[in-house]
């Protein structure tokens, strides 16, 4: 595994939404980073979609006596653990990064890896192993 593609791969974790997105524009030919790339983003979007959700359904819901209030503070558990399980995916990440394995990250990675799979689809990429350790 070359030293440098870790590096673009470990700052897609690090800056969670500018650095992949460039990282994919600019980088795309390196699969170990735009695999990661896609790892971050995956994290990022189903963390910030569900945030979204929450917040419409629980102000569609306020204006429901009491119940709106009750619903909206007790679903924000809801998100609070989302962003701790994508805490948790973001450090897991990283260090797949540092192993130089292309190993998904827990309950988001299955996203991510379908965004790469689309992304190199013409290049009839095969997703990589549970574990495999990345090579040049």
């Amino acid at each position: 595994m070359e030293k440098n593609g870790r590096v673009p791969a470990f700052v897609a974790y690090l800056l969670p939404i500018i650095a992949p997105l460039l990282l994919l524009l600019f980088n795309r030919k390196n699969l170990f980073v735009a695999y990661h790339a896609c790892q971050s983003l995956a994290i990022v979007f189903s963390a910030v979609l569900l945030t979204v959700f929450w917040a419409v359904v629980a102000w569609a819901t306020s204006w429901i006596p009491l119940f709106g209030a009750i619903f909206g503070i007790s679903t924000f558990a809801l998100v609070i653990s989302t962003w701790v399980l994508a805490l948790v995916a973001w450090f897991l990440g990283m260090s797949n990064v540092l192993q130089g394995s292309y190993r998904r990250v827990p309950i988001f990675g299955q996203w991510g890896e379908k965004a790469f799979l689309r992304l190199h689809a013409e290049e009839e990429a095969v997703a990589p192993q549970e574990g495999q350790e990345a090579t040049v």
